[in-house]
């Protein structure tokens, strides 16, 4: 395969792609979805507070916001700092050594608080009330007022822009990276061109690769804009640029095999609308909270969405490497798919030719 023949093949087609309203309208359907969920769920769901603290600090002042916030530990002071520049923080508290013991023995103990100007005000207040609820623990007096909030059910709150931002990330990566690919092949055999080309010395997989990085870029852009409108590049940003990268990729490539398989654009339509509900039913199930998360992780397209999240959020560990070794794994299920459809219809008909050759030769 010769790398100059696939980027000439890809610039040819970033300019036909780009003259054509489908991309538009490609970037504009993910783009609107996440505008309505943003100005319907992202003002009200406010959720809990989100607080930094340092390393294995013990106060009686920090205890409180175990209880009623979102903890997050660093280790030092800079990076606390980092998370509240990245928005990623409502509050962020560094104590002195032996906070508790200094204060309670009539001396001054430092205590630096930074507060995110950014955050929305609700959650700004809440992190208040329990600054001062730690307040009367370190001075072992009772509350004034004691409120206390019990939500219904034994499950873990999240907001619903939380839980329906995966169907849009799906969305977003999967229209770009289906049907870029798909229908630059359709329109190929429409007009004839797919032929045209292959008379030249370019091969077929030269082809698929081209529209696969075609596919590839505009997915990879449609996913980056959906992060940049969530304000989630700052955190793990080339890990996740990475990963976005790769995601895209077999998106394009599931793209590729459908284009491929496709006679006209009525097919592809078809089978894309036959697959919707296996690609996005992870994204739906995570809607639910209830549902197992095993089951989600039960269908291929988990893996497309999951570590891009966690990555974004700052809740991607150790543990969840093996969801970047599953993705790689369709990646590679994927371009082995297509392969192997290519060179069964391409070995078979050169054997098809060479006997139609050695037919003529034979009556000759």
């Amino acid at each position: 395969m010769s790398i100059k023949s696939v980027f000439t093949l890809l610039l040819h087609d970033i300019k036909m792609c780009f003259k054509s309203l489908l991309v538009f309208q490609l970037f504009l359907a993910p783009l609107s979805l996440w505008i309505i969920l943003y100005l319907i769920f992202g003002q009200t769901a406010i959720g809990n507070p989100k607080i930094g603290l340092i390393e294995y600090e013990s106060s009686s002042l920090v205890q409180p916001f175990f209880e009623t916030s979102e903890v997050r530990l660093y280790p030092d002071e800079d990076a606390i700092i980092s998370r509240m520049e990245a928005d990623k923080l409502d509050m962020g508290i560094v104590l002195s050594p032996e906070f508790d013991k200094v204060v309670r023995s009539g001396e001054e103990g430092e205590m630096k608080i930074y507060i995110n100007g950014a955050s929305p005000l609700q959650r700004r207040v809440q992190s208040f009330v329990s600054l001062q609820k730690g307040v009367f623990a370190l001075q072992n007096r009772e509350p004034i007022l004691s409120i206390t909030v019990e939500p219904l059910g034994d499950a873990d709150i999240l907001p619903w822009f939380s839980r329906l931002l995966p169907i849009v990330v799906l969305i977003a990566v999967m229209m770009g990276g289906l049907f870029i690919p798909a229908t630059s092949l359709i329109d190929d055999k429409q007009r004839k061109t797919l032929q045209a080309v292959l008379v030249t010395p370019v091969n077929m997989y030269e082809i698929i690769w081209a529209k696969m990085l075609l596919g590839g870029l505009i997915s990879f852009l449609m996913g980056l804009m959906i992060f940049a409108l969530n304000r989630s590049l700052s955190v793990n940003t080339i890990p996740l640029l990475i990963v976005l990268a790769f995601v895209a990729m077999s998106a394009s490539c599931f793209g590729c095999i459908i284009g491929y398989l496709s006679k006209d654009m009525k097919a592809v339509t078809t089978l894309a609308q036959s697959l919707m509900l296996l690609m996005y039913a992870p994204a739906i199930l995570n809607i639910f909270p209830k549902i197992p998360v095993w089951i989600q992780k039960i269908f291929p397209t988990y893996y497309f969405f999951s570590p891009l999240l966690k990555l974004s959020n700052g809740s991607f560990f150790a543990g969840d490497v093996w969801e970047i070794a599953a993705l790689f794994g369709v990646f590679a299920l994927l371009q082995f798919i297509l392969f192997i459809l290519i060179w069964r219809r391409y070995s078979f008909q050169g054997n098809h030719a060479s006997v139609v050759k050695a037919g003529c030769s034979y009556q000759l």
